[in-house]
């Protein structure tokens, strides 16, 4: 009788232990596996990506505020904004009559002013301060010097055997054979050429000429054909 009762003790003392340590090590076994990330084949680059290069400008854009506020204003006509500060240079853009644009810079005479094209807002040009038509608001002189580069000249040449009357700038080129006076430097602009060997009701020649061009004068007033040598 003894024996069936101390079975049922070990029994017991022994689920008992087992409930236990099954207890104690569930959660253990349980617990969600971590792991290191493997490292990049190819490490992240640390140099920045450029960004798209901007295309080259003859002039560097202004400064976004200016501690001055100047104005350049046309008044009574229009004038002409240039690419350069000077007649030498291609006209860009315009100021027409009764239009301002703030100065954002000048070159060392202080006689051209670097403005925002009104038609054409974030491009610049230069404007003459000196014209007729200029008014300036404010202390010009206050404003920054702005680089900008040399112009490239443009020339017009006589090839006939007659001399010809150039206008609007009303000087005359000699004939082909008088080499250093049959070619001239001219501004960017509209030029007519006239045979001054006879009569004529036309000129021989209507050309707009632009920075860098040189332009023959082929043609006398009787259409006979020249080319220089």
């Amino acid at each position: 009788m003894s024996t069936h009762a101390v079975r049922p003790v070990r029994l017991s003392y022994l689920a008992l232990f087992a409930a236990g340590a099954l207890a104690c090590t569930v959660p253990f076994f349980g617990a969600p596996a971590t792991s290191t990330p493997a490292p990049s084949a190819t490490p992240p680059s640390t140099t920045a990506t450029p960004a798209p290069a901007e295309a080259a400008s003859s002039t560097p854009l202004p400064s976004a505020t200016l501690a001055l506020q100047v104005f350049i204003s046309a008044d009574g006509g229009n004038l002409n904004i240039r690419r350069g500060p000077g007649p030498e240079y291609n006209v860009v853009g315009f100021l027409t009559n009764g239009t301002r644009s703030q100065a954002m810079g000048q070159n060392p005479t202080g006689n051209w002013l670097y403005a925002e094209i009104p038609s054409n807002p974030g491009t610049y040009g230069w404007v003459s301060a000196d014209s007729t038509y200029s008014a300036v608001e404010g202390p010009a002189s206050d404003v920054p010097l702005t680089p900008y580069e040399a112009a490239s000249p443009a020339y017009i040449r006589n090839c006939t055997f007659h001399p010809m009357l150039i206008q609007p700038a009303g000087f005359i080129l000699k004939d082909q054979l008088d080499t250093s006076n049959n070619r001239r430097q001219v501004n960017p602009g509209h030029y007519e050429a006239w045979d001054q060997s006879e009569v004529i009701l036309e000129p021989v020649l209507k050309v707009d000429i632009r920075e860098g061009d040189s332009v023959d004068i082929n043609f006398d007033g009787f259409h006979n054909a020249y080319y220089c040598p």
